[in-house]
């Protein structure tokens, strides 16, 4: 997986270049840090938000960049309706 993170990074990072759009640039347009996209594009932190704002400045579709629709991105990791995750990304019932 983090290979994979990698191998992405790099790749949006050179189309940036092509099209000569920066992380900063995202970032001012969103109201949010470099930083912020920097880890978007690594993989450390997820955002639709700033994945399609990513895509739309590289004028790709969100799957092309991201491997994945935004719908389904959406729903990976969301725990089942009435739980929570619990320890190592399990599912587990909530507690009152």
């Amino acid at each position: 997986m983090k290979e994979r993170n990698e191998e992405r990074r790099r790749w949006i990072r050179s189309q940036m270049v092509l099209v000569n759009v920066s992380g900063a640039g995202i970032g001012r347009q969103l109201g949010i840090s470099r930083a912020t996209v920097s880890n978007v594009i690594a993989g450390r932190e997820v955002s639709v938000r700033v994945q399609r704002a990513i895509a739309e400045a590289l004028k790709m579709d969100f799957q092309a960049v991201w491997g994945m629709s935004e719908s389904k991105l959406r729903q990976r990791g969301r725990p089942e309706k009435g739980k929570k995750k619990g320890t190592a990304g399990k599912t587990v019932p909530k507690t009152k």
